[in-house]
């Protein structure tokens, strides 16, 4: 599958990812159905496959049907694993720190307290998903507090114009330049991929 991966979303390591699943925001929905050659139906279940560090699990994608209860008009997608499966231990013990931090919260709080505990700054890590040539699999990466760390030390005092100098050495662009232009003028900033899946739908 190697070269043909495309990024598609991060999110933020939470309890409900490290044991059953995760929630695809609306603006991220019409990339995955694409990647799926179809839109799924509400209550609509497609079994996919997730390879995370080099192993394959098993998980689905679901079109939540959300309506009845909540009454919510805009169609729900989810990514769907065992809770506490073969995948979730993979993701708790790769996000260990997090899984850690949280357990510990959530043993001490009481159980009336259902607000979501947030990570504080040192502990927070990531998950990165992409989508693949196979409209039934997709690759997690793991994003760990500690290679965060080291990516900070790693740029930490370093110059803009050394860490440019250090990507792209095939594609140098002999033409660039940098012009100033002053100006004031007001925009409208709209989210760009949302943009996007509006121009695949």
């Amino acid at each position: 599958m190697e070269g043909f991966e495309h990024y598609v979303y991060k999110t933020e390591v939470n309890w409900s990812l490290l044991t059953e699943g995760l929630t695809l925001p609306v603006e991220n929905q019409v990339i995955f159905a694409r990647n799926m050659g179809k839109f799924l139906q509400r209550g609509e279940v497609k079994p996919i496959n997730v390879y995370l560090n080099g192993k394959k699990y098993a998980a689905q994608i679901r079109n939540v049907n959300f309506n009845a209860r909540f009454n919510r008009i805009k169609d729900t997608l989810q990514i769907r694993y065992s809770r506490n499966g073969e995948l979730a231990r993979a993701l708790q013990a790769g996000f260990l720190k997090s899984f850690n931090f949280i357990r510990l919260q959530r043993d001490v709080r009481t159980k009336e307290d259902r607000t979501m505990i947030k990570l504080p700054e040192e502990f927070k890590e990531y998950l990165a998903i992409y989508t693949t040539e196979y409209e039934d699999t997709y690759i997690f990466e793991s994003i760990a507090a500690d290679d965060i760390v080291l990516m900070k030390q790693a740029v930490k005092n370093q110059s803009e114009r050394v860490l440019e100098s250090s990507f792209d050495f095939d594609a140098i662009d002999n033409d660039a330049k940098i012009l100033e232009d002053e100006r004031v003028v007001k925009i409208r900033k709209l989210n760009r991929k949302i943009g996007d899946n509006l121009k695949l739908l």
